[in-house]
């Protein structure tokens, strides 16, 4: 019991997984949460803690890795684009549905990646 409700506080508000989203404020927040509940005495807590995962961690860390998924799926799309093309597109948008069925968003804003076009070259980024 106390273990799920450590998660059910601390570990599902700390993203969205609907929208594919994780809030790194949050985790940072919860992270702090879930110390100090290991922390204060109880021999269920003791239990529930030797479960418990660095839920910051976790979550930064699968953010991190679906970002560069999702960026290695664009910059394959985007490569395909300009083979076609022999130009790189002005927007994301350009490669819909085409070169991708869907753009993915970012992981941890749910907005689009960052493009920007720079003569023959691109720089795409996620704010993670």
């Amino acid at each position: 019991v106390e273990y799920r409700e450590l998660m059910r506080r601390d570990c599902y508000p700390s993203s969205d997984p609907t929208n594919r989203v994780v809030f790194p404020q949050i985790c940072h927040e919860r992270e702090v949460d879930a110390e100090q509940f290991v922390d204060s005495y109880s021999p269920f807590r003791i239990i529930a803690s030797v479960g418990m995962v660095h839920f910051e961690k976790a979550f930064i860390n699968t953010s991190r890795t679906q970002a560069y998924v999702n960026e290695a799926a664009i910059v394959c799309a985007l490569e395909r684009f300009r083979r076609a093309n022999g130009r790189y597109p002005r927007a994301l948008a350009e490669l819909a549905p085409k070169f991708m069925a869907l753009i993915p968003k970012d992981p941890i804003d749910g907005k689009p990646f960052h493009y920007r076009l720079d003569g023959d070259k691109f720089l795409l980024y996620s704010i993670g």
